[in-house]
């Protein structure tokens, strides 16, 4: 089992955290096997909220908001 931070944070090389429907998850998992990727779910869209065991829950839209303005605020920097 993987620490919840090292997962979020941690240093590894081409991390990747995708939203899919519980139904897909099979899929993603058989294309992930194919390119020898791991693969591993970590959280739950629940509602309006991201939600990853006790550690984390955040509202879709300040992920959104977060996401959405990262780069123009570099770029007004």
């Amino acid at each position: 089992e993987h620490r919840a931070d090292e997962a979020l944070f941690g240093e590894a090389q081409s991390l990747a955290i995708v939203t899919i429907k519980d139904k897909d998850f099979g899929k993603l998992e058989k294309v992930c096997k194919a390119h020898s990727t791991p693969c591993e779910p970590i959280g739950r869209v629940k509602g309006a909220y991201l939600v990853i065991g006790e550690e984390v829950r955040l509202s879709l839209e300040s992920i959104k908001d977060a996401w959405s303005g990262a780069l123009p605020g570099l770029l007004r920097s």
